[in-house]
């Protein structure tokens, strides 16, 4: 009954031992990270353009929202072919936050954050 010991065990080594920190570090790294204060909350969130708008006749502004349970960090791979697409005139200038409670964001600590405040 309950959750299986030995299965943290080998959990827990893995991440010990055999997980590639350096390399996730390396991903989360590689755009840049802002915080703001919205509603008295700290909130996490990418800024991402492309340093090579000029060779793009229009940029867009795009805002990308991850789902529940999720985090900006689902958004990773994509980024850079919204940034700087191969076959495309158009490109984007990306938004991407946490979620209030989710990834880097404060959580609220009040009643009445539901989905339409956020």
């Amino acid at each position: 009954y309950g959750f299986n010991s030995n299965h943290l065990k080998t959990i827990g080594n893995y991440w010990l031992s055999k997980y590639d920190w350096r390399t996730r570090e390396k991903l989360l790294n590689k755009y840049p990270q802002f915080t703001t204060t919205i509603g008295g909350l700290k909130i996490h969130f990418q800024h991402v353009t492309s340093t090579n708008n000029s060779k793009y006749r229009k940029t867009r502004p795009l805002l990308l929202l991850h789902g529940w349970p999720g985090s900006f960090i689902e958004f990773q791979k994509i980024i850079p072919l919204l940034i700087d697409p191969k076959d495309s005139d158009v490109n984007f200038e990306l938004v991407i936050p946490s979620l209030p409670g989710y990834g880097f964001s404060e959580g609220a600590v009040r009643p009445g954050l539901g989905l339409v405040e956020t």
